[in-house]
């Protein structure tokens, strides 16, 4: 997408339904759990979501648990696939961390209900799906703290910068643009620029 592109912030029950049913499911299950939370929803809400009784919805998904993982899976792997090549961009490390916040951003604004629910909802999942997710959510801000370290490296961002906390910094511009009215015609380049500059003023040398 252009710098330019605007976004008009649709909610999750107003996208185009999938052809798929599972995909329906999961689509809807995204919605609900955005709107009730993970344990406010019911796999009788999603039935009725889609059209299906409960016994029947059993035929394409196991339970609640197996539709969040699918969700935040999907999710992680659009935020590592979108933001791992920045790593490696021949740019300022200043250049790189503003089209990070943008390209998080314009993921967030895509499907705000799906970004909530890796960042948030995912915690309501235990064992080993629990344990991957973590995993996910570290590697994604490990992502944050390099090119926060490039920075720091080069010396375009202050040598005493604790990267860590920055990137922390960094990923609450998700939550940020969680709380985009939606419906909201907004240019998600001006929006990533201002949180980048609030963020940058902390950062530079």
């Amino acid at each position: 997408m252009n710098a330019n592109d605007r976004f008009s912030i649709l909610p999750p029950a107003e996208r185009p339904i999938p052809r798929d049913r599972r995909a329906q499911i999961v689509r809807a299950a995204t919605t609900l759990f955005w709107e009730k939370g993970y344990h406010g929803a019911s796999m009788k809400d999603i039935g009725e979501r889609v059209g299906m009784l409960k016994g029947s919805l059993y035929t394409h998904v196991s339970n609640k648990e197996e539709i969040l993982l699918e969700i935040v899976s999907d999710t992680f792997r659009r935020f590592m696939d979108a933001l791992q090549p920045l790593l490696v961009e021949s740019t300022t490390a200043e250049e790189r961390l503003r089209l990070a916040l943008y390209t998080h951003a314009t993921i967030v604004f895509d499907d705000a209900a799906a970004a909530s629910l890796f960042f948030h909802e995912s915690r309501h999942l235990d064992g080993e799906p629990g344990a991957w997710v973590r995993d996910a959510q570290n590697r994604y801000r490990l992502i944050w703290e390099k090119l926060l370290q490039a920075g720091v490296d080069s010396g375009e961002f202050r040598s005493d910068l604790d990267v860590k906390a920055a990137a922390v910094v960094a990923l609450s511009n998700g939550d940020w643009a969680e709380r985009v009215p939606a419906g909201t015609d907004t240019d998600s380049q001006e929006l990533a620029d201002r949180f980048g500059t609030v963020l940058l003023e902390g950062c530079r040398a």
